[in-house]
């Protein structure tokens, strides 16, 4: 009545241009390219989280704030004391920062993404966006790996900026 073929058959047009429906996961080369997108949204993700847990971590830098937090949020009490206690761990085990270090913890992960700007067109040019989104993702990795084993506030500023730099890598 309407043409009765299946919407699969028919191609769609973008543009005036007709192009021919393709399945994803039956090509091996758009597998690939899914892949890396979803290194893109981990990147992105990684940004967002980061940004927000040490934002948390510095605010939180007395008993009244977190009372005042624990007062005020919705969530169950075991979530409470989990947050109370990683906020306190993460104070004591840094012995508690000053403002100068809580605001260089801060501001270091941009600091990073601006000392690696200069640099992201020469090294897209030069060996490829892709393998420049592999550089950024390594080096993503290797500042969470020393975030997570730091023992000293230094060491977690410099990761820090590692995973700023991997950022700019593979976002831009």
């Amino acid at each position: 009545m309407f043409g009765l073929q299946s919407e699969a058959s028919q191609p769609f047009i973008v543009g005036g241009r007709e192009f021919p429906r393709v399945t994803w996961y039956r090509h091996s080369s758009l597998i690939r390219l899914h892949l890396i997108i979803g290194i893109l949204l981990l990147s992105s993700a990684t940004n967002g989280y980061d940004g927000s847990m040490s934002a948390s971590n510095c605010l939180l830098d007395n008993e009244n704030e977190v009372a005042d937090i624990e007062q005020h949020s919705e969530s169950s009490v075991g979530a409470k004391i989990v947050a109370d206690a990683f906020f306190r761990s993460w104070q004591n085990h840094f012995n508690t920062p000053s403002a100068a270090k809580l605001g260089l913890l801060n501001a270091i992960f941009s600091v990073g993404q601006v000392c690696g700007l200069p640099f992201v067109p020469l090294l897209a040019d030069g060996i490829g966006r892709k393998w420049t989104i592999l550089l950024g993702s390594t080096l993503i990795f290797i500042g969470v790996v020393i975030q997570t084993v730091s023992t000293t506030i230094g060491m977690f500023i410099a990761a820090r900026f590692i995973i700023g730099l991997g950022i700019c890598y593979t976002q831009s």
